[in-house]
């Protein structure tokens, strides 16, 4: 921070983590404009087309989560959680927009190993290819129910990028 002039962050959480106030900035984050409906209750033309690409088309409820495979996010934990619930709900998958940097390909592997090890393999998909925010919104208009399922928070709270995504997609969030 000593050679910064100043320093833009998202939350005041993160503010008070880098402990620079003097240097810092809080800009929160914006939320953009929803995604359109047909206000039927029933998946539209884009939300069919977008289950089908994922294998999904005949799959109900689709829950959907949205971020980086890190501990902290309770992926394998929202996965026993899915599982459980598929005594209820037979039908039931899950969709993961889980994208990858560079040289974590390892990450999703181990993931995938873990979703084949509780026997979810035919009802897990895993998206992580990275993608531009409009693809990531079209991607998670295929789930009926978004769940951000975060067991830590490496900053002590604040908000979350990806809670200000699925905002958009017009989905209950949990």
């Amino acid at each position: 921070l000593e050679r910064l002039d100043r320093l833009i962050v998202h939350a005041e959480q993160v503010n008070r983590m880098l402990g620079a106030p003097e240097k810092t900035t809080v800009i929160p984050m914006g939320i953009g404009a929803p995604m359109g409906t047909t206000g039927t209750g029933t998946p539209d033309a884009e939300t069919q087309a977008m289950r089908r690409q994922l294998g999904l088309w005949h799959r109900r409820p689709i829950l959907g989560s949205l971020g980086f495979i890190r501990p902290q996010k309770g992926y394998q934990e929202l996965l026993v959680a899915a599982k459980i619930l598929r005594t209820a709900y037979p039908d039931l998958a899950v969709l993961l927009v889980a994208p990858t940097h560079a040289g974590r390909a390892w990450a999703v592997d181990r993931l995938q190993a873990f979703v084949e090890s509780i026997g979810m393999a035919d009802r897990v998909v895993i998206v992580s290819k990275w993608q531009s925010e409009d693809e990531v919104l079209h991607t998670l208009q295929a789930a009926n129910l978004l769940i951000l399922n975060y067991v830590a928070n490496p900053i002590g709270g604040g908000f979350s990028a990806a809670a200000k995504t699925c905002f958009r997609v017009r989905r209950p969030l949990i």
